[in-house]
């Protein structure tokens, strides 16, 4: 970790989730990015700036019911629980600081963990691809609104469907129907999955419940955290031969569009710093580049 500010932010948000997991005989796991990073590079990935980790659905709902005080200088927050937070997980955010990201460039937060629930998931194969269907249906609805500015989207056909679905769909009810999903498995399962990580990333299957067990410890910037028990399997599900570090041009971390450490910014400061985004990100129309857009869309 050596001297990097984010990344020492970022572990002191780790530490208060672990302490407060670890108080309230809460289960969590390293996830993802986090869990390679502890087993490859013993910490976070070098070029990575963000921590992921994993609950069970039942600690999962738990840690959202204790006061607010177990957290001092952190907030837990979800769309459920913050206005104009649009995620549809947990995120555990240092109050101190301000970070703003490029996929919702009007949400103003703190440095952050990210907290996935970990649900049943069908042992049969047809019901869970269906589900993964369903789940993929309400994920295109969802991406197509998170981009609040529309400055992701080439093309002018394009920018007024983003404008026509911002128009039709709400966040609120996107996630309610998405967390239904989620929960439509009853405990009679041998199988588990996060439907919020639903991109194709973990080959959209199912990972046997053992996998994660009551899970091992593991040394991740100099102070133990648990990773899933079977951890080999976990990482080969997600990445193939882990081992081997992705090319230099594949080593990227999140679109930061503000970051400050020092302060949570507010008031007429934040304002500026919002409006300097919205017009750097908004979408603007030419004719020269939806000419552009089209001719190599339709290889002319």
């Amino acid at each position: 970790m050596e001297n990097n500010p984010l990344k020492i932010a970022l572990v002191a948000v780790l530490d208060k989730f672990i302490q407060v997991c670890e108080a309230n005989n809460l289960r969590y796991y390293m996830a993802y990015g986090s869990a390679l990073g502890a087993i490859r590079h013993k910490g976070i990935i070098p070029w990575d700036d963000d921590i992921d980790v994993q609950m069970p659905r039942e600690d999962y709902e738990k840690i959202q019911l204790l006061p607010k005080s177990v957290w001092g200088d952190m907030e837990l927050t979800s769309w459920k629980i913050k206005s104009g937070n649009h995620y549809p997980f947990l995120k555990l955010e240092n109050t101190h600081t301000t970070i703003i990201e490029q996929l919702y460039p009007l949400y103003v937060g703190g440095i952050y963990i990210d907290i996935f629930p970990i649900d049943n998931a069908p042992n049969d194969m047809d019901v869970f691809n269906q589900q993964i269907t369903d789940v993929c249906n309400i994920l295109d609805k969802y991406y197509t609104i998170s981009v609040r500015t529309g400055s992701q989207y080439k093309g002018l056909v394009n920018y007024l469907k983003f404008k026509f679905r911002h128009f039709i769909y709400m966040h609120q009810h996107i996630q309610d129907e998405w967390e239904k999903i989620a929960l439509r498995e009853n405990d009679n399962t041998n199988n588990v999955f996060t439907y919020y990580i639903t991109d194709g990333y973990h080959g959209e299957k199912p990972l046997p419940s053992e996998w994660f067990g009551e899970g091992i410890t593991c040394m991740f910037e100099g102070r133990n955290v648990i990773i899933p028990q079977n951890w080999d399997s976990y990482l080969k599900q997600f990445y193939g031969d882990y081992m081997i570090p992705p090319p230099m041009d594949k080593r990227t971390g999140h679109a930061f569009v503000y970051v400050n450490l020092d302060e949570r910014v507010k008031g007429e400061e934040l304002d500026k710093i919002v409006q300097e985004i919205k017009m750097k990100t908004s979408f603007k129309f030419s004719v020269k580049d939806e000419m552009t857009y089209w001719k190599a869309k339709l290889h002319l």
